[in-house]
């Protein structure tokens, strides 16, 4: 993130905590959504369930995080359909 910004280049994160850090934009899953899921698992396999047998499932939720005051600091004009399409815009 630190080269990011020194080099004045717009970057791409995977979680909300490094745009919160003053990254740009992130795409990723949703975190909460996967600890709500696990927590699924856990209890199936409390209850018995065989590990083993429990199906593999991928990521169901996506988030988009976009970080206006870095943009502004770098200098970039961002659409404002891309801050309109964002989960969350950062101020």
């Amino acid at each position: 993130m630190e080269f990011a910004a020194q080099n004045c280049l717009s970057a791409m994160y995977a979680f909300e905590g490094d745009v919160a850090g003053g990254g740009m934009a992130a795409y990723g899953v949703d975190v909460l959504d996967l600890l709500r899921r696990v927590a699924g698992y856990a209890d199936k396999i409390l209850r018995k369930a065989n590990p083993g047998g429990l199906r593999i499932e991928q990521p169901a939720k996506f988030q988009r995080i976009s970080n206006h005051t870095t943009a502004g600091l770098l200098g970039l004009t961002v659409p404002a359909l891309v801050f309109a399409r964002a989960d969350e815009v950062l101020e």
